[in-house]
């Protein structure tokens, strides 16, 4: 195999556990059901969950900036868990820039 080819697959998988790794995870609530808009923990697009709760409560959360320099990121994880994620980035209306 190409030395270079495999150069450049061991950097994406460094890059991308690096990336993974600087979400924290701050809360998580079961819940009967559970979508993302924008995909799961997707940074840079604005995203809303919704669902319902266990006891049959709607919810919807969105995505937003908890300061300039911190994202407050929701996503769902196998439709049974509600999220709550902090990223630090450049935050603006609710993604990183």
């Amino acid at each position: 195999m190409d030395k270079r080819l495999i150069f450049s697959f061991v950097l994406v998988v460094l890059f991308s556990s690096v990336f993974v790794f600087a979400l924290t995870l701050l809360r998580e609530v079961p819940v009967a059901s559970c979508t993302d808009s924008d995909g799961g923990l997707n940074v840079n697009i604005t995203g809303t969950i919704s669902g319902a709760t266990l006891n049959g409560t709607n919810f919807t959360r969105t995505d937003y900036c908890g300061t300039n320099i911190t994202l407050i990121e929701f996503a769902c994880f196998n439709s049974t868990l509600a999220q709550e994620w902090s990223e630090n980035c450049n935050c603006s209306s609710g993604r990183c820039v």
